[in-house]
């Protein structure tokens, strides 16, 4: 049987155990959504990169700046990948990482809209861009970008570290500052 003041410490330590999860939920989420808008932003400099060379190419056909594209992905973005589809969804341009990946999406873009999804390649998650390419006030191409997730995965798994750490230590050091330690013994009395 419980006496009353360790009901009170039981009920303190529900109270608060529950207020760190909610405030580590917020945490977690909130980090999350931050680091995929970094990822985003990223995707998206790379994908304006991209867009500005493609309009640049007088004859935009797929010998002239294929390497041009490759170099300048590589040099400032290493890790993301790239495809290039023309109005009617034939390739012009591929990376060999998205070669797996099924190009039906790509209709979407013909309407003008961008869109940002997770998906799975060779078994890892990547950050997947579509975006329409307009030259000349008409969408001419359809861009796909990927980048990987795994600077976002490490953050999130450090995160959760921390949490699988501090929380229970947290709720340890306040049930002891309840018990009112005294010489290293507990004075209050659990059953």
């Amino acid at each position: 049987m419980l006496t009353i003041k360790g009901k009170i410490i039981l009920a303190n330590l529900l109270v608060f155990g529950l207020m760190l999860v909610g405030f580590a939920i917020t945490i977690y989420r909130s980090t999350r959504e931050s680091e995929l808008a970094k990822l985003d932003a990223r995707l998206q400099v790379c994908a304006s990169k991209l867009q500005r060379e493609l309009e640049d190419e007088p004859d935009n056909e797929e010998s002239s700046g294929t390497h041009e594209l490759f170099t300048l992905v590589a040099n400032t973005f290493p890790e993301v990948k790239f495809r290039i589809l023309d109005r009617w969804g034939h390739v012009v341009i591929e990376d060999s990482t998205l070669a797996t990946y099924s190009s039906s999406s790509w209709q979407k873009a013909l309407d003008g809209s961008s869109e940002k999804a997770m998906i799975t390649l060779n078994r890892q998650r990547y950050r997947y861009l579509l975006i329409p390419v307009e030259i000349d006030d008409r969408i001419k191409f359809v861009l796909q970008l990927a980048a990987p997730m795994t600077g976002v995965q490490a953050s999130m798994r450090r995160l959760i570290t921390l949490f699988s750490i501090a929380i229970p230590t947290a709720l340890l050091l306040t049930a002891l500052v309840g018990c009112n330690i005294n010489s290293g013994y507990c004075s209050c009395s659990i059953y």
